[in-house]
């Protein structure tokens, strides 16, 4: 019996050593949350939270909404109106959008292992799914415009791949699949609308892996129900407004200041930043020559340089995230590269595939196409770089990392390694860098709790942190609860300290204060505000009119002058 005891423990201690580098990965993911749920203020997550609160308010969009993103607000909003029906409070409820980001990608993530396990090893499946739970667009799991496209290009993806891996059983299953991909799609177009270029390779798929007999029947699936949820849309858009009224809210939504900067101009952002961070990449290569070459010539090793280019590229960012250095903040180049490695492994392994060939083929279809396509729809919409915008190439990054077990099978070691490595950059990305109201940190900074209002709960560096909660108190003392109030900043998280109505017609983090707002209380007197708060250290991110700016608070009492804030007080009928 001993002898049997002592064969059971030595049996889990194995085991455990087995997967030991897991529980690291796990333990290291729940940190990460931990973090990503407790610290940072970001001035794109005040955007989402305020285009929410205005559904919630009662808000419509393309009519009292005009900003550039308002149909992303559906998921937030939905969720802050749970919240305030059950708490009737706006505090701690930044703190609960974040949760229910974090909840939705754990739930993405898992659904992403099922798929996966069913044609690759539980460790390639169990790699993905902490990989996928851990990659964030942008430092925030709210529920905003970038996390949506992730999840919803996601369950595109997904949706697609059980729609290839069920297409030899019954009728019903793939055609199920197809119409979870319409539904998919429908909602990925109202996150970012850019992203209706992803039906043409979701089309190209579907024809090329359909039977002959089917291929007409399955577009028309994908494509009708495409169709009948974008017509559904539109039927509650028009419920509560004339069709020219749409059309003159879709042309506000398309003329937003701070995203009007043309396609030449993006692309000289774009070659501008290449030139800035272009020697990172260089030495990247030298380092992987380097690696190649010892290991080739002296171990004897034969390991593929583009999967030891993405290994000095981690290292390079780890290095560079720990100096901090402008311009790279983000995995980039890692993310960026990695998804082109696995349309080349696609032609690579095409003709060896075997039974597996279709599958390859949706990967690659509706894997590393598509998230070409993504990273287009971002690049026209967005006025980011398209380092940046890498994340949400997260299916194509999905795809490559199915290609790297059976690229490296002669040494699991190298691949444990590289998993570790590559995994462990998304991982370091959610859990140390801190993102703050003007730029990144670490998680080491001083820290300030926010303690009431929206984000209530959230800690974030000393200065963030002191001005926010000194601003509410401020906020509360001057401007009456529920009043109709225009505030001029970046920080648009202000408009939930008291419940105010939002009288902009945009309360994106960049504004602009220009001769629209006029025209908006024109259209909607209902919206001219009572109070004015003007931040002074919005400089560099609101775009101004001297004129419109003496215009606004003209007729207007000061009311307060203190940490950055004016506060005005309007009469009756102002303007």
């Amino acid at each position: 019996m001993n002898s049997n005891y002592s064969a059971q423990e030595k049996n889990f201690a194995t085991a455990l050593l087995h997967n030991l580098w897991k529980y690291l990965l796990l333990a290291a993911s729940i940190v990460a949350t931990v973090k990503i749920i407790f610290f940072g203020f970001d001035i794109d997550e005040q955007y989402a939270v305020s285009m929410a609160y205005r559904l919630v308010q009662g808000d419509r969009m393309f009519l009292e909404m005009w900003e550039p993103h308002q149909t992303s607000a559906f998921f937030s909003a939905a969720f802050l109106w749970l919240y305030m029906q059950l708490f009737h409070t706006l505090k701690y409820s930044v703190l609960f959008l974040r949760i229910v980001g974090v909840v939705t990608q754990l739930l993405i993530s898992i659904l992403a292992y099922r798929t996966f396990r069913k044609f690759v090893t539980e460790n390639t499946a169990f790699v993905i799914a902490v990989f996928y739970y851990n990659i964030i667009p942008k430092n925030s799991t709210v529920p905003d415009f970038s996390n949506m496209l992730l999840w919803f290009s996601t369950l595109v993806f997904l949706s697609f791949l059980e729609f290839s891996l069920n297409r030899g059983t019954s009728a019903r299953r793939p055609a199920f699949f197809l119409i979870a991909a319409g539904v998919s799609t429908s909602l990925l177009v109202l996150s970012y609308p850019t992203c209706i270029f992803v039906v043409l390779p979701g089309c190209i798929g579907i024809w090329l892996l359909s039977a002959a007999g089917n291929r007409l029947k399955n577009l028309l699936i994908y494509l009708g129900t495409c169709g009948v949820c974008g017509l559904g849309w539109l039927a509650y858009f028009l419920c509560h407004m004339s069709f020219r009224q749409f059309l003159d809210g879709l042309s506000e939504m398309l003329t937003d200041g701070s995203h009007d900067v043309g396609l030449l101009g993006k692309l000289k952002d774009n070659l501008s930043c290449l030139g800035e961070t272009f020697p990172y990449l260089l030495v990247a290569l030298v380092i992987a020559l380097v690696f190649w070459c010892f290991f080739r010539f002296i171990c004897r090793k034969n390991y593929r340089f583009f999967l030891l280019l993405i290994i000095s590229l981690i290292l390079e960012q780890l290095f560079v995230w720990y100096r901090l250095q402008k311009h790279i903040e983000y995995p980039g180049f890692v993310y960026l590269l990695f998804p082109l490695w696995g349309i080349y492994c696609y032609f690579r392994c095409k003709k060896s595939s075997g039974e597996l060939a279709p599958v390859y083929k949706a990967l690659f279809w509706f894997g590393s196409i598509t998230s070409l396509f993504l990273l287009l729809a971002a690049f026209t919409a967005s006025n980011t770089m398209l380092y940046e915008s890498a994340d949400y190439m997260a299916i194509g990054i999905l795809v490559s990392l199915c290609y790297a077990e059976r690229e490296t099978s002669e040494s699991p070691v190298f691949w444990k390694s590289f998993v570790l490595l590559f995994v462990g950059l998304a991982i370091i990305h959610k859990g140390f860098l801190l993102y703050n109201i003007y730029g990144h940190d670490t998680i080491f900074v001083t820290r300030q709790k926010a303690e009431e209002g929206p984000m209530a709960g959230i800690y974030g560096r000393y200065s963030d942190g002191y001005e926010y909660n000194i601003r509410g108190r401020l906020l509360d003392e001057f401007i009456p609860r529920g009043s109709k109030v225009l505030i001029a900043s970046h920080k648009s998280i202000m408009y939930l300290q008291e419940d105010y109505v939002i009288c902009n017609y945009s309360t994106i983090s960049t504004p602009t204060i220009d001769e629209r707002l006029f025209q908006y209380w024109t259209l909607y007197p209902d919206k001219v505000p009572e109070y004015i708060v003007w931040d002074k250290g919005s400089e560099g991110y609101i775009a101004t009119n001297p004129e419109v700016n003496a215009r606004l608070v003209e007729n207007a009492e000061l009311l307060v002058d203190d940490e950055g804030l004016l506060i005005y007080r309007l009469p009756a009928n102002p303007y």
